[in-house]
């Protein structure tokens, strides 16, 4: 009876055991919302440049009615549409004020009854990715994130080896800290502290990178200052901008390039193989567009490629504006023996010869004998702007490259300035004797206004770019209306600015 006893007793005990292990197991509780990020004025408006998608590890932060809480992408890395989850049981409150990165640290301020966020002083470099602040309002029928401040994008060149952050740094603008958020995209403050943004990078990866750097919209009155530093927070090499800065509205502004060298910069203006004065003394003009001389500035270095045709004869070769007929022209530089050992010649734009090629010039000329003309270059000061990279067809004026550079681009350029350079190549459907075009026009109501434009047959020779030079009214027209590049028989490879 004893042990019948202690039986029952063990299993009652076993039993109840079981049961206070299974409730001891707590239910799994997760909350997931789904959210996208608002293509009109993001995705849509950096094709091609950049796009603003989820990341693993994102997170953002989500009003709800047990306070602030934090949610982890789940599915969606690399779209522009994700799943995020807590692992807690919340309510997410209607229209709930959201923001992303979580780590802004959101607040509702009940003195002011303002939401408060910190704006980040610091963010890592990735590649062709921004990842600016953004806000939203969930649970409102319109799950979407939009941009919580503007962002610059600005290509940076020769990067030293040993740089690892770029420090971006106002005169007298906060960029980073606490910012009150009216639910709205944050227009830039004055202050003296929180002035500088730091990107870190892997240092020696890559001697150029993109940055983006997002800050409040608005004008910066006395510019800004890019600075290179190493590892130990030593500067490396710094740039200023030239003047005041203006960054649009909750889109992206394109900054002029910057290079940290004294490396110059090249472009080729004509290449091939010219048999210059075989037999007398010729004057050969070069199939370029001439509008090339408007943007090029006082101190330019222009090289000619050669090399003597016949050793046992004399070679000279001398650079030269041509005007109404063969026999008007104005010299550009001095003229030069061409010797066995000669395989350039360089001469600099003055401020004189720079006014003959501008000024009725009809052909840049390269004359002279016994020699062969394989490549003329140009050494520019700066670097271009990449506007737009890719390889579109024109077709027979069917395809518009324009709609894929956003307007926010040109909202930083220095009036009367500027110049667009648009690269091609023939895509073979038009004849010698034919004409190839490519137009850059502004998108003026009802019809587009024409800019520049540059129309050639191939019989008088192959061209591969087309030089723009935008006035102060050209560029105030594409500001507000965009630019549509149209023609026929080119693929158009690379469209830059500087």
């Amino acid at each position: 009876m004893k042990k019948v006893f202690c039986f029952i007793f063990a299993l009652a005990c076993m039993l109840a055991c079981n049961k206070a292990s299974e409730e001891a197991i707590p239910v799994q509780k997760k909350t997931t919302i789904s959210v996208g990020i608002d293509l009109p004025q993001t995705k849509t408006e950096l094709t091609r440049n950049v796009d603003i998608l989820w990341s693993e590890g994102d997170k953002v932060a989500v009003d709800t009615d047990s306070g602030i809480k934090v949610f982890t992408l789940e599915s969606g890395r690399g779209s522009a549409f994700g799943t995020f989850s807590i692992n807690e049981a919340v309510t997410v409150k209607s229209s709930a004020t959201s923001f992303y990165p979580a780590s802004m640290s959101p607040s509702y301020n009940s003195e002011d009854t303002k939401w408060h966020v910190n704006l980040p002083a610091t963010y890592e470099w990735a590649e062709n990715q921004v990842q600016a602040p953004m806000y939203a309002w969930l649970n409102g029928g319109y799950n979407s994130f939009r941009l919580l401040t503007s962002v610059i994008k600005v290509d940076i060149y020769n990067i030293p080896e040993d740089a690892s952050k770029l420090v971006f740094t106002t005169f007298g603008e906060v960029v980073s800290g606490d910012y009150v958020f009216g639910g709205d995209c944050l227009e830039v403050v004055a202050g003296e502290s929180n002035k500088s943004i730091t990107i870190n990078f892997t240092a020696g990866d890559a001697a150029d990178r993109t940055f983006f750097i997002p800050v409040p919209y608005g004008s910066y009155s006395a510019g800004a200052t890019f600075v290179l530093k190493n590892s130990a927070n030593e500067s490396l090499a710094t740039k200023t901008t030239p003047a005041a800065i203006k960054v649009g509205k909750q889109a992206v502004s394109y900054f002029p390039a910057i290079n940290f060298s004294a490396q110059k910069t090249k472009m080729i203006v004509w290449e091939g193989s010219k048999n210059v004065g075989e037999s007398e003394w010729e004057n050969f003009a070069l199939p370029m567009d001439l509008e090339l001389w408007k943007s090029l500035p006082v101190g330019t270095d222009v090289t000619v490629y050669l090399s003597r045709t016949d050793a046992g004869k004399y070679a000279q070769m001398q650079p030269a504006c041509q005007y109404t007929s063969e026999w008007k022209w104005s010299d550009l530089a001095d003229g030069a023996e061409v010797t066995g050992e000669t395989t350039q010649r360089t001469f600099t734009l003055t401020d004189d010869n720079v006014a003959k090629l501008t000024n009725d010039c009809q052909s840049f000329i390269i004359r002279g004998e016994n020699f062969t003309l394989t490549k003329v270059e140009v050494t520019l000061p700066k670097p271009e702007r990449i506007i737009w990279t890719g390889s579109s067809n024109l077709g027979d004026w069917a395809l518009d490259v324009g709609t894929d550079i956003p307007k926010s681009y040109w909202s930083n350029l220095p009036l009367g300035s500027s110049a667009v350079t648009i690269y091609f190549t023939e895509d073979g459907s038009v004849s010698d004797e034919a004409w190839s075009q490519v137009h850059f026009q502004a998108k003026t109501s009802p019809d587009w206004t024409d800019l520049g434009h540059n129309t050639y047959q191939k019989a008088s020779g192959h061209r591969s770019y087309c030089c723009i030079s935008l006035s102060s009214d050209n560029i105030a027209s594409i500001q507000d209306n965009g630019v549509s590049i149209r023609g026929l028989g080119l693929i158009i490879t690379k469209i830059t600015l500087r």
